[in-house]
């Protein structure tokens, strides 16, 4: 009887005693938008009554939109490279984080005429961890208020005479994961079995005092 107390009570220590959590919460723009810009999203700090933050990750996702317009001056047809790109950032409490992403394109045109428009997009995203020593910024009631960023930059090489035009657009969203350490509850499961376990114990101490 003794081994059956001393089982279901290790069971029980093991249910309620602390187990790793992971959150995530996610803030995204509502729509593209023409760069340059600054936006405010906001993400929900870390509730301590979930438990003790042992870390916490912020992910910065986009894309850079641009729609190449290139006028061929020239008699004859030429060959032209596009390329854009440009940065997108996010302003934490610890400091700024930002990536940069970059694109490419190819376009012949005909002389004297308009080439089609061309569209070129670059994406990406990165995730920045952030130091134990730094997790208290991250804790409270509220919301973290994330400045998010979007620069672009392009260029058109090519021989001969000719213009060219881009308009460009920019989408960011961001993430934050929390791991905790949570104080666990003992399941229904394993309160009953304990229950049964005491219940078992006062019968045979019964028999034994009869």
């Amino acid at each position: 009887m003794k081994k059956l107390l001393a089982l279901v009570a290790a069971s029980l220590f093991a249910a309620g005693g602390a187990h790793a959590g992971l959150v995530t919460y996610s803030a995204a723009m509502a729509a593209s938008t023409q760069t340059p810009f600054s936006q405010h999203l906001l993400l929900p700090k870390f509730n301590s009554a979930m438990g003790v933050l042992t870390g916490a990750s912020f992910g910065l996702n986009g894309a850079i939109s641009q729609m190449f317009v290139v006028t061929n001056e020239d008699t004859a047809e030429q060959a032209f490279q596009l390329s854009g790109g440009g940065a997108l950032g996010m302003a934490l409490p610890t400091g700024p984080q930002s990536i940069t992403l970059t694109s490419h394109g190819d376009q012949s045109v005909a002389g004297g005429a308009d080439g089609d428009p061309m569209l070129l997009i670059a994406q990406g995203s990165q995730t920045f961890n952030i130091a134990p020593a730094d997790l208290l910024s991250f804790i409270g009631s509220g919301s973290l208020d994330i400045l998010v960023s979007a620069t672009a930059n392009s260029s058109v090489d090519g021989p001969g005479d000719f213009l060219w035009g881009v308009s460009t657009t920019a989408l960011i969203d961001t993430t934050v994961t929390y791991r905790y350490d949570a104080n666990g509850v003992p399941e229904p499961g394993a309160l009953a079995l304990v229950g049964l376990a005491l219940a078992a114990a006062s019968v045979m101490t019964r028999r034994r005092q009869a």
